[in-house]
């Protein structure tokens, strides 16, 4: 995978290269230490799996690498980090536990990793957790209501259920979010078909029904088998009301108007002229 293919790209390296330099990675590798990703997409229940790893022995602190509303600008005044390597190790020495660092990432968050070298030089031997919805639609609902309301995980201090009636169908906004997942997804696809990497895939409905088999796959994974009791109940809850089946309804049967409208409208196939029978005829002579 290239940085172009990312457009993205120069713009996020860009503006963390305002905070730090990007020089050539020269730094002694981590021989000892383990590595590990939860490579996800919004609203897939990232947050409940980070601290069902946490409770179960290992360090899962929220985004690591988070670079919107100054936090990447912040973390790097508190460490002071000079260099974009600097602040790879700072993250590393920050999220390691018992022999091996992990972290949770979007693709936004792990492209300056990719497209910078980091990844090469200090993360290509890193396992990786991929998780995803099964349902684009239902997930697209999710963030469009977390971000109406300011309410993202059962965590927060609001109640849900107490702004999600002032929220108002918006279908433009919905599809847009679809469409965000759409090119997320696929840029961890290519990323993955490039490097030749199988993660351990989970979705967020497995991580519902059946977290304790959740666990012990990625233990299995990392071959750190969890062999005693599994923590499965920690802060995070699904939050979902009501208005996410509402709104998924109202989506749907939007959809179906707009296509019918752009299928009303569309010009009709053009016809292909016969040819004329007498230079039908020449050509079977022929």
């Amino acid at each position: 995978m290239l940085p172009t293919d990312d457009p993205h790209s120069e713009g996020i390296l860009r503006q963390l290269g305002r905070a730090v330099q990007f020089r050539p990675f020269s730094g002694p590798r981590y021989e000892d230490l383990d590595f590990l990703f939860v490579a996800m997409v919004p609203r897939s229940g990232s947050s409940y799996l980070g601290s069902l790893i946490s409770a179960n022995g290992f360090l899962m602190q929220g985004e690591t690498f988070r670079f919107i509303q100054g936090t990447f600008e912040r973390y790097v005044r508190k460490t002071k980090s000079k260099t974009y390597e600097e602040y790879i190790r700072n993250k590393i020495s920050d999220n390691t536990k018992n022999g091996m660092f992990s972290a949770k990432v979007g693709w936004p968050q792990f492209n300056p990793i990719y497209f910078s070298g980091a990844y090469r030089h200090y993360f290509s031997s890193a396992k990786f957790v991929y998780l995803t919805r099964e349902d684009i639609l239902d997930q697209s609902i999710s963030l469009f209501i977390a971000q109406s309301t300011g309410y993202f995980h059962s965590t927060s201090q609001q109640r849900k259920d107490q702004n999600a009636e002032e929220i108002h169908f918006d279908f433009d906004a919905i599809a847009a979010r679809v469409v965000q997942f759409s090119e997320m997804q696929s840029n961890w696809e290519r990323f993955f078909a490039s490097e030749g990497i199988r993660p351990l895939r989970v979705t967020y409905e497995q991580l519902l029904s059946d977290p304790e088999d959740v666990v012990r796959r990625i233990g299995n994974y990392i071959n750190r088998p969890m062999t005693g009791n599994i923590v499965t109940e920690t802060a995070f809850k699904k939050i979902s009301t009501n208005k996410n089946s509402q709104l998924r309804d109202l989506y749907i049967a939007e959809h179906k108007k707009r296509l019918a409208a752009a299928i009303s409208i569309a010009p009709p196939p053009r016809k292909r002229k016969r040819p004329a029978p007498q230079k039908l005829e020449q050509a079977v002579k022929a």
